[in-house]
């Protein structure tokens, strides 16, 4: 125990020649946002911190003296993870300096939480669609009776386009939010753009908030609120930024040649299908020099017709363009290529050789080694047997045990207003299986009268979660699914937890004895490294570092 030199950011231990900072275990527990409730409590908490990093050190130093500096396993792991760092710091460039939130911003949100808007929309896909209904409100039609007949926004339109009363702190569209809240009562939007869509709103009313709550409780809240906002705002504006920059061009011969190939071997319609207007050949259809034609170029990169068909494999089917579209392609090509695209950027503004980046990455490397460290060369002489794997199954029963599963039959619709009439009619003494067979939507069950089989917590977790507490023979209320559609399950029996067979499961089994072995062999090379490095706490240095004040009786 020693006396660490006065300055800024002190000294707060030493291990061998290294030397750990105030700083380092400060940020820990800013990060996780911790409190303490004493002086003490928050003094020993970083102290227990302090003695993990001092051990960390340990496993660093053992790890360079085994040469896991050079190892091929760590370079090859910190070269897959270059684009993510190099992404982070212009995260912490471009995004982090413009997130701060003063004080008047916080206050001025507050006040406009004291107001609730009563609100109507109209929501439908085109600008076109959205300049014809608004023309139809000016000439006095009905608004209502337009939300209901063509709103895509069923939630609302079966109330005549009426969202209740919203405040200035609900999660919706920053465009909808500014339009929305600066409207007179009885005034009716132009149309509004957002990422849903297009939409025409109307104020019917306002009132004073019903349960605002106690300013001073709020306003970290509302700071926490702004900054999320921020960030996706100033993100969006970034990205914007990039993407000019990028300048996706489209190689129309190319996009062209892949319509043939549509052409060629998909039919436009088959019976009674007609091929999605986003439908893609498959590669093995294409001749080699064809998959290698570029599709698409971009400041620094290029996409060929073979990348770009293995990467939208992996993207839903409603977020696939046309290929007749160059507009959407080169927007979804942008997304695709994002990784790519910023990894360039990063290398124009020479990222690779700032401080930040390079301590980063160091970091980054030097925790890879200390994990490999333990893995391999802590647990070189380690092995488990036969017999000690059958004694910690044994001895730790709970560990391995089935879970509960729930044998459920379900109705699963597209829209809450459906979902809410086949309620209804269950009530009424309407068979389930019945109901099922007719109306659910899960592929491959309707024949099966929605029957799901056994569900465990990993499958179907909203269902689970949802049916976890019924009573056998109960149906739920109306649920929004995983798929983001609605369901209304039955839970028609259940299997309790019940002992895995060891021998299903013996390299799990193994895997935990391992782990505890391994540890074993880390604390006692700890324990002897301990003995061996001049190791040096600064008690008094780290115990200064706590505010005393915010403990303090007022």
């Amino acid at each position: 125990i020693g006396c660490g030199k006065s300055t800024n950011d002190p000294v707060v231990a030493k291990v061998g020649d290294d030397e750990i900072k105030v700083s380092i275990v400060n940020n820990f527990f800013d990060k996780i946002g911790a409190t303490f409730a004493s002086v003490d409590e928050e003094f020993n908490a970083k102290r227990d911190a302090l003695d993990s990093l001092i051990d960390y050190k340990l496993m660093i130093k053992g790890a360079y003296a085994a040469n896991l500096d050079k190892d091929a396993e760590v370079d090859q792991l910190v070269n897959s993870e270059k684009s993510n760092f190099m992404f982070d710091e212009l995260y912490r460039q471009e995004i982090l300096p413009k997130l701060s939130v003063s004080d008047k911003e916080v206050d001025e949100f507050y006040d406009r939480l004291k107001v609730e808007y009563h609100l109507m929309h109209i929501l439908v896909s085109t600008q076109e669609e959205a300049d014809s209904v608004a023309a139809e409100i000016k000439k006095g039609a009905d608004f209502g009776s337009i939300a209901r007949a063509v709103s895509l926004d069923q939630s609302s339109a079966v109330r005549g386009g009426d969202l209740g009363f919203l405040s200035w702190g609900m999660q919706v569209d920053p465009e909808f939010r500014d339009a929305a809240f600066k409207l007179s009562v009885g005034q009716t939007s132009d149309p509004i753009k957002t990422s849903y869509g297009w939409h025409i709103i109307r104020l019917l009313e306002t009132r004073d908030a019903q349960q605002l709550g106690d300013k001073a409780q709020l306003l970290s809240g509302i700071r926490e609120l702004l900054k999320s906002r921020k960030s996706s705002e100033v993100e969006e504006v970034f990205l914007k930024q990039i993407e000019e920059k990028a300048d996706v061009e489209i190689n129309t011969e190319a996009t062209q040649m892949l319509m043939d190939r549509l052409d060629q071997f998909y039919p436009k319609t088959l019976g009674t299908a007609k091929r999605p207007d986003n439908f893609f050949p498959q590669a093995d259809l294409l001749k080699p020099f064809e998959l290698q034609m570029v599709l698409a170029s971009y400041q620094g990169g290029e996409v060929t017709v073979e990348d770009y068909l293995k990467k939208i494999a992996a993207v839903a089917e409603p977020y696939r363009p046309r290929f007749d579209n160059p507009d959407s392609l080169k927007i979804v090509i942008f997304r695709l290529e994002l990784r790519n695209i910023m990894e360039y950027e990063a290398s124009q503004r020479n990222v690779e050789q700032q401080a930040e980046y390079q301590r980063r990455m160091m970091d980054f490397r030097e925790g890879l080694m200390a994990d490999r460290f333990v893995r391999v060369v802590l647990s070189r002489d380690i092995d488990v047997n036969e017999d000690e794997i059958r004694e910690y199954y044994n001895s730790h029963p709970e560990e391995f045990m089935s879970p509960r599963e729930l044998h459920l039959q379900e109705i699963e619709v597209d829209s809450s207003q459906q979902a809410v009439r086949i309620a209804e009619q269950l009530r009424a003494g309407a068979d389930f299986g019945t109901l099922a067979a007719k109306y659910t939507v899960r592929s491959g069950f309707k024949e099966k009268k929605g029957d799901l089989g056994l569900v465990q917590p990993g499958r179907f977790p909203t269902l689970y979660e949802a049916a976890r507490t019924l009573a056998k023979g109960q149906v739920s209320d109306t649920i929004r699914n995983d798929d983001r559609k609605y369901s209304i399950v039955k839970l028609l029996d259940t299997k309790e937890p019940a002992a895995i067979p060891i021998e299903s499961i013996v390299t799990q089994v193994k895997q935990k004895v391992m782990a505890l072995k391994q540890s074993s062999a880390t604390v006692d090379w700890l324990k002897e490294q301990r003995s061996k490095v001049g190791i040096t706490v600064y008690d008094d240095v780290l115990r200064q570092s706590v505010n005393k004040a915010k403990y303090e009786k007022s």
